[in-house]
């Protein structure tokens, strides 16, 4: 038997893909694995959640049906033999990530150009956690499933320790050794920007965990292994 299920896998909505294919991946299919982990009285059931808010209009959808499916599982676990964990992840990032993603698409734009990057002011500000240490906190979740409550439990992950968006692709920009000249402010804050978020990782501290890689140590390693830099 299975000791857990991991929801990992997410549809973000992009391009030309409809709403309804999003919660067809992100609602529909992990509830069908979500009802048959409590059918056969699996242990616990984790999900890898989002950060972001409804109100914030980017990927709206795919923000949207996981905080649906988050809803359905604190709903189905609850007076069950399983666990729904809800991990709310804050903003991963680290070697292997998809191109397209703000990080490695950062990277890549300060590595490339030699003109004007466009940018927000970059006052927002992020809670930017390792993908190894968010991977160490689903082990904790699971090495210590005992200290949970019964039922649905939210615990959020992240360093706890925001910084500005500015600050981090300032960070890139001088790691690379770009030549491309930072424009801030030449781009317009999105729709619902969420301008603060951060994590409260107290009750995952307490199963032992804490994020052991530093934003430049990170920074570092993506550099490294993606990209044959450092």
């Amino acid at each position: 038997p299975f000791d857990a299920v991991i929801l990992l896998a997410a549809s973000y909505g992009r391009g030309a893909e409809p709403p309804s294919a999003t919660l067809a991946a992100n609602v529909l299919f992990p509830l069908g694995l979500l009802e048959r982990a409590i059918a056969a009285k699996v242990p616990a059931v984790l999900h890898a959640d989002t950060c972001f808010t409804p109100s914030y209009q980017y990927l709206r959808p795919y923000t949207l049906s996981k905080k649906q499916l988050a809803a359905w599982g604190r709903t189905l676990a609850d007076g069950t033999a399983t666990r729904f964990v809800n991990l709310v992840l804050q903003h991963p990032y680290g070697p292997g990530d998809r191109p397209g993603k703000f990080v490695p698409g950062m990277i890549r734009e300060c590595l490339d150009s030699t003109g004007d990057i466009a940018l927000t002011l970059g006052e927002q500000r992020k809670d930017f956690v390792y993908a190894g240490d968010v991977a160490a906190a689903f082990l904790a979740v699971l090495n210590n499933l005992d200290k949970l409550p019964p039922g649905g439990t939210d615990l959020e992950c992240g360093t706890g320790a925001a910084v500005s968006i500015r600050e981090f692709v300032e960070a890139i920009h001088r790691l690379t050794a770009s030549r491309a000249t930072l424009r801030f402010g030449a781009l317009p804050y999105r729709a619902g920007e969420i301008m603060l978020s951060e994590a409260n990782p107290t009750a995952l501290r307490a199963l032992g965990w804490a994020p052991t890689v530093s934003l430049e140590d990170g920074l570092w390693r993506t550099l490294r292994e993606d990209f044959g830099r450092g």
